[in-house]
């Protein structure tokens, strides 16, 4: 049997006063939707769905194709659709975006009709459900600390105080002439108590007319202890190439729900070589999923980097460090926190492996102490692919460390690559942290997680 699906295709007409949106909205209901082969007309402004997905279809997305009324495709949308299943009660993130769509993973019906959600008891909206998420629209107004409750009728519910986050986008002028310059101010609020990183994340989408500054591309990491009262201001400079108005893109990825990954029923440890494979079929993965979020998320790594990974992750020469000396794996773990956590705020993410709160890369001897410890109890494997000289550029370099815990059976990869910037990337480094779960022969079960960071 399929999963249901439901939920609300919200449509803007354009126009500059209300007869034009009126033509606008009656020009696009001779248009229509199709989903997963499911054929949906445009009634009005909001438009409800409800369809069952036919068994067999993958489960991963789910495609949106807008069609003209002759019935040629006019664009399309990949949402993805791999959500975790958690057991129980649904699962409420602890910072929301407010004016924003928030998903929130659990174990739902499908049908939106009979489930409420409500902020302080006042109703919200709920945009979509799926036998695995459901997307809420979190309100312009809700900024600061709310009980969160939602309920689906005859399935438990769940209800959390949140932090409501609000996001404020500013600028000196949009419309610049030759060689003007301008800024762009982000002020940020909600942010106190964190539970891990967030990324503030600026791309310029009109190159022809401005440069921002310093990258095209800007991802400003916002960690738990950088933020003191949860108030974050960043001002970014522009200067145009030429006469114009310009579109940067401003988005705040904030902290996921952290599910808990249930112990199998018995430690299941792997050899180095299906560590290795499951890496390789991880990257391949994610690159088939291009028009996926998580191939979205890879797709951030230059095509340089790309390419080398791909190439060099059937290469690697493997080496447990769990078979070495103390020294080796002092030196191995001093070194990966000099690759791979260059600042502080990246460190946490190699806190969550070890179960270890070290705040600094003076604590690489204690870290080292507390890995070996985990890896000589057989709590840890590790893998480390040393630094490499990519055979399709030479002024790139490709190196990994792959962290798998025997007990849940998953793995957390660290892939880098380094080299000058230009003539690798455009950035000094790209850093993806790959996570996934993996099968008795190492290969991972579901499309892997991937956060990919560049500098």
């Amino acid at each position: 049997m399929g999963d249901i699906i439901s939920g609300t295709i919200h449509v803007e007409p354009a126009g500059k006063n209300l007869k034009q949106e009126t033509k606008s909205l009656s020009d696009l209901k001779k248009a229509f939707f199709i989903i997963d082969q499911h054929e949906f007309s445009i009634d009005g402004i909001n438009n409800k769905i409800h369809f069952k997905k036919e068994a067999g279809l993958k489960t991963d997305s789910t495609t949106i194709f807008f069609m003209n009324s002759d019935g040629k495709g006019i664009s399309n949308i990949s949402i993805p659709s791999n959500q975790k299943s958690v057991s129980g009660q649904c699962a409420i993130p602890n910072h929301i975006l407010t004016a924003s769509p928030v998903s929130i993973p659990g174990n739902f019906d499908g049908d939106a009709s009979n489930t409420q959600c409500s902020i302080d008891g006042k109703l919200i909206e709920i945009v979509a459900e799926s036998p695995r998420q459901c997307i809420i629209f979190y309100p312009q107004d809700a900024g600061g600390f709310h009980n969160l409750n939602i309920q689906e009728t005859n399935r438990q519910g769940c209800s959390k105080l949140v932090s409501g986050v609000t996001m404020n986008v500013s600028t000196g002028k949009l419309n610049l002439v030759k060689g003007e310059k301008t800024f762009i101010e982000v002020t940020i609020t909600g942010l106190q108590n964190l539970p891990d990183t967030a990324f503030l994340i600026l791309e310029n989408l009109s190159t022809e007319i401005i440069t921002l500054f310093p990258f095209k591309k800007v991802i400003i990491p916002l960690s738990p202890d950088s933020i003191g009262t949860g108030k974050v201001t960043k001002r970014f400079d522009v200067q145009s190439m030429r006469m114009g108005s310009f579109i940067v893109n401003v988005n705040l990825d904030l902290p996921a729900v952290q599910f808990e990954i249930p112990k199998l029923d018995k430690p299941r440890r792997l050899e180095n070589e299906s560590l290795h494979t499951g890496l390789s079929q991880a990257i391949k993965k994610l690159e088939a999923d291009a028009g996926g979020a998580q191939g979205k998320e890879y797709s951030n790594m230059c095509e340089s980097c790309q390419k080398c990974i791909r190439t060099m992750a059937g290469k690697w020469a493997e080496s447990l460090v769990r078979k070495l000396g103390e020294e080796l794996i002092k030196e191995s773990v001093g070194k990966a926190i000099g690759m791979f956590m260059e600042s502080k705020e990246l460190l946490s993410k190699l806190k969550d492996m070890v179960d270890k709160a070290n705040d600094a890369k003076d604590k690489a001897d204690e870290l080292a102490d507390e890995l070996e410890k985990k890896i000589r109890a057989g709590e840890l494997q590790l893998l480390v692919f040393h630094d490499q000289l990519c055979e399709s550029n030479g002024n790139c370099v490709v190196s990994a460390m792959i962290f798998y815990d025997p007990a849940t059976g998953c793995v957390t990869a660290f892939v880098k690559c380094n080299g000058r910037a230009g003539a690798c990337c455009p950035k000094a480094f790209n850093t993806a942290k790959i996570s996934y779960c993996t099968d008795e022969y190492g290969m991972p079960k579901d499309l892997p997680h991937v956060e990919v960071i560049s500098q």
